[in-house]
Parts: structure tokens; sequence; C-alpha cells
């Protein structure tokens, strides 16, 4: 296996931690400084990035010791389609944004809109602008895209379809890095995610599996992990 399974939270500030997995009396700026010593890699939420500036993201890289990893969602002006120019000046900007982050990111995330129609040019164009940069994997509204287009087109520029791994069986085969979202799960449910992605990734793939549910993320992080690490995924 290249790379082990990376496995984390999606996003690191939530009100929810507040007091618990957070000391009330810890600065906010040094959250992430904390977060990153008991969960090893993050994926970032799209709305940050009209948040944050390029000096945020330069600290975030700064704090960061060589093994942590970032995936991050590409920004919501990139969920659906629009001209390309427009497309393609987006993504050059988020790229730029994202600079200070380089070697630290094991790959993008594209949630397209569930609002979004099956036009598979402009995503098409997306993935062609994007050229050799980290792995896309890319969240299709469920049930809204042609599976065997979606493949195809996702095939053609070494693309994933995003797993889930309470609603599916098992991962799409095509990518080169997986991205599974889970909200909760119990140890059995923990080790069939992990297992399957162990599988998944092989000798040659990478993988990441994130928590959504604030109320539990952190601990389903660290459960997995301990499963992971026995299961030497």
């Amino acid at each position: 296996m290249s790379e082990y399974l990376l496995i984390g939270t999606r996003g690191w500030e939530h009100d929810q931690w507040d007091g618990s997995f957070y000391d009330e009396n810890l600065p906010a700026d040094w959250r992430f400084a904390f977060f990153i010593n008991l969960v090893r890699s993050v994926l970032v939420p799209a709305m940050t990035w009209s948040q944050v500036d390029a000096e945020q993201v330069a600290g975030w890289a700064e704090d960061c010791d060589a093994a942590f990893r970032f995936v991050l969602e590409m920004p919501p002006e990139l969920s659906r389609p629009a001209p390309a120019p427009q497309t393609r000046q987006a993504l050059a900007d988020f790229e730029r944004k994202i600079e200070p982050l380089r070697g630290l990111v094991a790959a993008f995330l594209l949630r397209v809109a569930d609002d979004a129609m099956p036009e598979f040019a402009w995503l098409d164009d997306l993935l062609t602008a994007h050229g050799d940069g980290p792995p896309v994997c890319v969240d299709f509204p469920r049930q809204a895209w042609p599976r065997a287009e979606t493949l195809a087109l996702l095939q053609r520029h070494g693309a994933s379809a995003c797993w889930y791994p309470e609603f599916d069986s098992a991962p799409a085969p095509t990518g080169r890095f997986m991205v599974a979202l889970m909200r909760d799960g119990g140890l059995r449910e923990l080790r069939g995610a992990v297992e399957k992605l162990g599988a998944w990734m092989g000798e040659q793939r990478g993988a990441g599996l994130f928590f959504t549910d604030p109320a539990v993320a952190t601990r389903l992080a660290q459960d997995s992990r301990h499963i992971a690490e026995l299961m030497a995924v």
C-alpha cells in the first residue's frame, strides 16, 4: 500500500466542541494546532474558502507537520455548470489561495450542487483544466446522474466518486483517491468501511474516511484510526 488510510473529520471548528473536545480556556487560534495532534487529517468544507485569506491558509501550513494531510472541498462556485472562462477563473483563484498547502493536500472533493443539471461538458472541462493536480473525488447528487456516463467521465480523468458507506455497499471502482463520508456507526460498521477502503486502495491508490456529524466525529475518527492500525490499513 502506497499510503495509509486518511481518517479525520469534516472541519475542526464546531460549536459542539467548545468545552468538550476543546478546553474552554484554549485560545481560538490554538485550536488547529491542538486538533492536528489528535486527528491526523481533515476535510476542509467548501464554505471555508469565502471566510479565509491566503495568510490564514499559510498559517495552517506552518502549524502542520509533514505527515498531516488535507482533503479540500472545492469552493461552491465550482459546484454547478458555468461558462468555461468563469469556471477556469474560479479554479485558478482557488488554486492560488491554497498554494501554501502544496505537498500537504491529498485530494480535492467536488460536491456537485443538488440543483445542477447533468451537463457533462462542464464537468469534463473543469477536470481537464485541473489537469495533473491533486486527485479529484466527485460527490454527485444521489440518483441525479446516469451511472454509466458518470463512471466513464471519471475514468477519463482518473477521478473517483464519493462513497457513503451507510448507503452504498462498496465504493465505485474508478479513481486515484477515494473520499468516504460517514455520519455515524458502531465498531462493526467502522471496521467494514476501513476494510473496504483498504481493499479499494490496494498498492497504488489513496483514500480518506471523514466523519461529518460534529457530535460524534472525533470519537469515531479515533476509533477508526485504531481499527485501521490493527488491520494495517
